[in-house]
This record gives structure tokens, sequence and C-alpha cells, in this order.
């Protein structure tokens, strides 16, 4: 989710794995400014 003053300028994506039992999930977001 992002603001639809910056959605245009999302460049990647991801979700970024920390093994089986992690309770949450980091995501990579590539910016371009």
């Amino acid at each position: 989710l992002t603001s639809n003053r910056i959605a245009d300028k999302i460049k990647r994506s991801e979700m970024i794995d920390t093994g089986k039992r992690a309770d949450h999930c980091p995501i990579l977001l590539d910016i371009d400014l």
C-alpha cells in the first residue's frame, strides 16, 4: 500500500523471507525519488 502521490515512483516491492517461524514479514520497497 502506498499513497497516490508516490505510487508511480515505486520500482520494486518484495517480501523478505525471515524463516519458517516468523510472525512478521519485512517488505523491501524500492522507490525512485
